[in-house]
């Protein structure tokens, strides 16, 4: 839906939800978030798998935007409130109200910056979420009104179904058993009858007392008992009612079964009540959040009624209660759960073509790409790479592997590639990029791979680079903002000078979002910029200024050329930096294992077609290199152990690698570019 509104001379449309699809029910009023939960920062929401950034600000009006900036897709959950109350992106500022209208603040004047929004209002002490632009008129809840008491949340790991399926099983039931004092022995004395509506259905349970309730209402033993049961689809929720004909107490909980997403529920209960006792609502109110733990237990291992298939003769004495199982699994199947449709690696290559072309400096070039047919792309995790064949000028295939040089975005890959050169000839792939690559230039693609991302834990962050590893580093400080989590970081970046570095304004926009980044820039030409918003340092990185601006705790990322990670690792091992808190990856075919991995064997390597011998003795990366080292030519694309381009037939022994292939190898099959031998080794080459 949209709505008009004039802002200066302009009239723009601003974007509403429809409220995931909209929960069943468009107009239907959803409780997102407790008001307690709401402090100086936005909060992250998700209902059926779609995210919302809720914020109050200082006047106390709510606003609820859909969890994504339209810039760069940043979680606006992760940004700040500014003082005139509107959510401000942390990525680049990107500013919004409550109503999704933003500005830029670089280009005020800027269009499409809007987000769509969902209408947020205050209610028994949760924020609600609905779709239509004002709340719903009278009470939520359309029963009797009765004072409210209290309220509760319990988030479940299970899928809304299994959630309604305990629901069936039916905590009330148990505390009918328990509480009132009736058991299968006495059910006879117990009436069921359900009605079904368009809206959903109600049961109502009625019998007598037993024995005394312990409550301290005190209802006497005898006391006849009414007790419903209701569901309603729209919003979904169930309401349990509990009443004693001819005394003034009743008890009234709503619940509502939330679905986040396709695997995971939170049930919201509110409590109301009616008593003579003042106690009776606490009373209740120390119970009912133990009943909600039924919810987290497997329904195939607690009932807390019989089954219809456990037990036929309760199927008979209760024909309502089966009704009303079979309602509640049709009911399960027709509410939207944000059924997981997130798109999944693709196998083999797929096309893309270049959206985007950004000169980053004179020798370093950015390539957004998009796929061909329209389809939606997979996530990755920050500091993973993509395996790209091309077919140049003369007919020929290549295929290199390059970082993914920002953090997941829908708007598509983004490549930096760096013009190299190998042994003094140009770079076959890479000036290829650079000098044909345009908007609509095409090249294949493998789904994004590789090991090289960041450690999980809350310990500090240390990412080192040289020249163009700075690419999967800056992805991984992108992921670290993105989530908000706050953990203190320092990139530190080795260049010549200050005109090879590239993505200087985004970097720049990180460090004033973000306090606890930190940007150490080293030039090895000793040319310091006198204004920098960064740490300038003389020279090359070293274990000397690396250790003086990061902690000697910090998880230790490493990514440059080979010669860089192999003055460096083996420093930070002899300085008491454990392996495994040290990261790297290294351009071609070293890896950090090669770096610091003991030597394999003597071996004797056996080239079958060529008729050559050679022997292993550790010192060469892998044998591909030794191969080349003798003269045999092995074709070769990622060097990662991505691409399959170097697949090798195994004719006799076995092989090793120093860093896990992105693929599955068939057995009696080797990549080269990765592996060792494990001792004489005899290869169809």
């Amino acid at each position: 839906m949209a709505s008009p509104a004039t802002v200066g001379h302009k009239v723009v449309t601003h974007r509403t939800l429809p409220l995931v699809g909209a929960l069943h029910a468009p107009d239907a009023p959803w409780p997102a978030v407790p008001l307690r939960k709401l402090g100086g920062r936005p909060v992250k929401v998700e209902l059926a798998g779609v995210p919302f950034a809720v914020w109050r600000d200082a006047k106390g009006a709510l606003g609820a935007v859909l969890d994504r900036c339209p810039h760069r897709f940043a979680p606006l959950s992760a940004g700040r409130i500014r003082p005139d109350g509107r959510l401000a992106c942390g990525y680049h500022g990107w500013h919004f109200d409550a109503r999704g209208q933003g500005v830029s603040p670089s280009q005020p004047g800027l269009t499409g910056c809007s987000v769509p929004s969902v209408m947020a209002f205050e209610r028994f002490g949760w924020v609600w979420l609905a779709a239509r632009d004002a709340p719903p008129g009278g009470e939520l809840f359309d029963t009797e009104p009765l004072p409210f008491v209290t309220s509760w949340e319990a988030w479940v790991p299970r899928r809304l179904s299994a959630v309604l399926a305990t629901l069936d099983q039916c905590p009330a039931l148990d505390l009918l058993r328990a509480r009132l004092g009736w058991d299968r022995s006495a059910a006879a004395g117990v009436r069921c009858a359900r009605e079904a509506s368009p809206e959903g259905f109600v049961e109502r349970w009625e019998g007598t007392l037993d024995r005394a309730l312990a409550w301290p209402a005190r209802v006497p033993e005898g006391t006849s008992f009414r007790y419903e049961r209701s569901f309603r689809e729209v919003p979904l929720r169930a309401t349990l009612r509990l009443s004693w004909p001819g005394r003034p107490e009743v008890v009234r909980a709503e619940l509502f079964p939330v679905p986040e997403g396709p695997s995971s529920t939170r049930v919201v209960v509110f409590l109301f009540a009616k008593v003579a006792s003042a106690a009776l609502p606490w009373a209740l109110r120390g119970r009912i959040p133990a009943l909600l733990g039924a919810f987290t237990a497997d329904p195939g291992q607690r009932r807390l009624t019989p089954s219809a298939d456990d037990e036929p003769a309760f199927a008979v004495r209760f024909p309502a209660l089966v009704q009303s199982r079979a309602a509640l699994r049709a009911l399960a199947a027709r509410v939207p759960t944000g059924v997981d449709q997130t798109p999944k690696p693709w196998t083999g290559y797929k096309t893309f073509e270049v959206v985007e072309r950004r000169e980053e400096t004179a020798t370093m070039v950015t390539l957004r790409l998009r796929p061909r047919d329209g389809s939606a792309l997979p996530s990755y995790l920050p500091g993973q790479h993509v395996t790209v064949r091309v077919t140049l000028p003369d007919g020929a295939r290549a295929v290199r592997c390059y970082s993914l040089s920002r953090a997941p975005s829908e708007d598509g890959y983004q490549l930096t590639v760096q013009r190299t050169t190998r042994d003094g000839r140009p770079g076959l792939v890479s000036c290829y990029l650079h000098d044909h690559a345009r908007e609509g230039t095409t090249a294949e693609l493998r789904s994004p791979s590789g090991r090289f991302v960041l450690a999980p834990g809350a310990l500090p962050v240390a990412l080192v680079a040289g020249g163009v590893g700075l690419t999967p580093l800056l992805a991984m400080a992108q992921g670290l903002a993105n989530t908000g989590a706050q953990r203190p970081c320092t990139l530190l970046l080795g260049f010549h000078s200050l005109s090879q570095v590239p993505f200087r304004e985004t970097l720049e926009a990180l460090c004033r979002a973000h306090r606890w980044l930190r940007v150490v820039l080293c030039l090895s030409d000793g040319a310091l910029p006198e204004d920098s918003p960064f740490t300038c340092v003389a020279g090359r990185i070293t274990p000397d200024v690396l250790l003086a601006h990061v902690p000697a705790e910090a998880e230790f990322h490493l990514c440059g050329p080979a010669a860089m990670l192999a003055a460096l690792t083996p420093a930070l091992l002899d300085r008491g930096i454990p392996p495994e808190r040290l990261h790297s990856e290294a351009f071609g075919p070293a890896s950090v294992v090669a770096l610091r991995a003991g030597a394999p064997p003597a071996a004797t390597v056996t080239f079958a077609r060529s008729g050559l011998q050679v022997p292993w003795d550790g010192h060469t990366s892998s044998l591909v290199e030794l191969a080349r080292n003798h003269g045999i030519t092995i074709p070769t694309g990622c060097c990662v152990g991505s691409c399959t381009t170097c697949m090798t037939k195994v004719l006799a022994g076995s092989v090793e690698y120093r860093q896990a292939p992105g693929e599955a190898v068939p057995e009696g099959q080797c990549l080269v570019c990765i592996a060792v031998p494990r001792g004489d080794l005899t290869l169809d080459w």
